[in-house]
This record gives structure tokens, sequence and C-alpha cells, in this order.
């Protein structure tokens, strides 16, 4: 895994950067922000809306 330099703009294969010297810490993912948990809840509750009116269209 690559690692970026903030400073050179490049990225570096090791964690100290071979031109500044700077140490290349891997960033932390943060937690998902709260519209994409309601982006994929709201979609999965179309999709089982969807699908319920598939069956109840196929068995009539």
């Amino acid at each position: 895994m690559t690692n970026w330099c903030d400073h050179c703009e490049r990225a570096e294969e090791a964690d100290v950067c071979s031109i500044c010297g700077a140490d290349l810490v891997p960033e932390e993912a943060g937690p998902m922000p709260w519209r994409w948990k309601f982006f994929f809840v709201a979609t999965a509750i179309y999709l089982v809306f969807r699908l319920y009116q598939l069956i109840v269209w196929l068995t009539h």
C-alpha cells in the first residue's frame, strides 16, 4: 500500500518520504456520514417495496 506525502504531493512506498523525510502515517477512516447511512436504508426500503409489488403482481 502506498502512502501519500502532503508536502511533496507524491506517493511513497515507504513510511518515510524519500524527498523531504517526513513521516508518512496512513490516515484512519472516520465514521460513515449519516447521509450515507440514510441513503442505504432508504434504498433498501425502496427495493423491498418494489420486490413486494412484483410478488403481488405475479400472484394476481
